[in-house]
């Protein structure tokens, strides 16, 4: 995972808060002083060399309405009010599973009496609607926080030591969510009562008594009800995987759907035994071979949901790691997890993302398509002829493009795909996501230059090569055309 962020960072170190003059000059260097930075430098120049930041990165001013984007999701404890120690802050933090990116003691303080908690997103947050969620749930999290470090404007004074090591590991909206569901605790009617009280504040959607926030495959269509999502061009493209947050309906109020369960589609004919002889890192867990990270666990979870049984098959193999694993595991946490999830399901993650094993084995997309391919039976239910939906299979067909052109190798890859499945949008949704060069070959003139005009529709700069003259003599046009199909480029020469 990346571990470089950007902020705005001060030039000048201190040694104690700046005085109002002071404070004058930083603002204004900060406007200025956008900084791309490892979290580990950025620790350190904070916490032990006494340098100022804003976790946000700016326009033209220091303001809510000038952030153009921010990562960093800071708490401040003054101890003025609620009262808390660094320690149990931090056990707290531990215990509801969100990693500590760094955490230091401010200029003020005396035997850590005040401190700062820095929590590193797993990606910039461009949305500030989607930011005030994040930060509003560990504001949640942490009643006895300063309330003004909701502002993503607000700068952070350098401190005189840190308190922790540095932590590379990210927390993520799932995270998060699933650290409130914990934090409200087991008594599932005064879970359900804050849960909406949550929900009322933020004006946020529920779903099953819990939040209807997950991970979606876009359609296409319009959605019935307003969302959340953190993306820098508003636009959805369809087949994008995206995590959502619906908002409160204006006629329902908090509720959305009432009491939907996701059984009714899960998938019938996948054995815990296919489970287990077809996916290594399931192998590992279910015989408690490591301890297995956060994203691990979370990428099975995605995928076993959708699953006939897959749930019950989760928490044994949680029970297994508990039992015979030296790590200890916060079952309470993946207890609600599991429940959470069968209310809201998530796409199924896909390897790529989550496995150690992704880059050794041979998979599909996840886990659910690796065990149908690689099934030695045949199935036969009503004589019928089973097939891919159209968005599951533009949805592969991305997956697959987007892993070829992003393989860091010279390897060749031959995707095989069928018309009308969306191939055009797939190569300039890929140009639009990376810098790199493309070229694109095509059978004739009409579709050349009929992609040519879909790719500068959307700004994209291109050129195309040049078709053969219609006045070409039919014997000379004859002779280029059999060295094209030689792939023969230079033999010909023009008389």
């Amino acid at each position: 995972m990346n571990n470089i962020v950007k902020v705005s960072l001060d030039t000048i170190s201190y040694q104690h808060k700046p005085n109002d003059y002071d404070i004058k000059l930083i603002n204004n260097r900060l406007i200025k002083s956008k900084a791309e930075i490892s979290i580990e430098r950025l620790a350190d120049l904070v916490g032990n060399k006494g340098r100022t930041f804003a976790p946000a990165i700016f326009g033209k001013k220091r303001t809510a309405s000038e952030v153009l984007e921010i990562q960093l999701l800071c708490l401040d404890f003054d101890n003025k009010e609620k009262k808390i120690s660094i320690d149990e802050a931090l056990e707290r933090s531990e215990s509801l599973d969100l990693p500590v990116a760094f955490a230091y003691e401010t200029f003020s303080s005396n035997n850590c009496s005040k401190f700062r908690i820095v929590y590193r997103y797993f990606e910039p947050i461009v949305n500030m609607d989607f930011y005030k969620i994040m930060i509003g749930i560990l504001l949640e999290l942490f009643p006895e926080a300063d309330k003004a470090t909701k502002d993503p404007s607000r700068i952070f004074y350098g401190g005189k030591g840190l308190i922790t090591e540095v932590s590379t590991d990210a927390v993520t909206p799932d995270r998060l969510f699933g650290a409130l569901l914990q934090y409200y605790g087991s008594n599932n009617k005064e879970k359900v009562k804050r849960i909406k009280d949550f929900c009322i504040r933020y004006k946020l959607g529920t779903k099953n008594d819990s939040f209807d926030a997950c991970t979606i495959i876009y359609d296409g269509k319009s959605l019935d009800t307003p969302i959340l999502y953190n993306k820098r061009d508003e636009k959805l493209f369809p087949n994008e995987e995206i995590f959502v947050i619906r908002l409160a309906d204006a006629k329902n109020g908090t509720e959305i759907d009432k009491k939907v369960r996701y059984s009714e589609q899960q998938i019938k004919h996948i054995t815990g035994d296919e489970l287990y002889n077809n996916c290594r890192l399931i192998r590992d867990c279910r015989d408690a071979v490591y301890w297995l990270h956060y994203p691990e666990l979370w990428g099975i979870l995605t995928n076993l949901v959708h699953i006939t049984g897959g749930i019950k098959y989760f928490r044994n193999m949680m029970n297994n790691l508990q039992d015979n694993c030296t790590y200890d595991y916060n079952y309470t946490k993946w207890d609600m997890n599991c429940t959470q999830i069968s209310k809201c399901p998530y796409v199924p993650e896909c390897c790529d993302n989550f496995c150690p094993y992704a880059n050794e084995c041979k998979h599909g997309k996840n886990i659910i398509a690796t065990i149908k391919a690689t099934k030695k039976e045949i199935i036969t239910l009503d004589n019928a002829v089973e097939y891919t939906d159209i968005n599951t299979a533009r949805a592969e067909l991305y997956h697959y493009i987007k892993n070829a052109v992003s393989a860091n190798n010279d390897s060749i890859y031959l995707i095989n795909a069928q018309t009308g499945l969306g191939k055009t949008e797939t190569y300039i949704r890929c140009m639009q996501e990376t810098n790199k060069k493309f070229i694109i070959a095509v059978p004739t003139n009409a579709l050349k230059d009929e992609i040519l005009k879909r790719i500068k529709a959307v700004g994209i700069d291109a050129v195309s090569t040049p078709a053969l003259p219609d006045d070409i003599e039919d014997c000379e046009k004859a002779e280029l055309e059999a060295c094209y199909r030689k792939g023969d480029l230079y033999s010909y020469r023009a008389v």
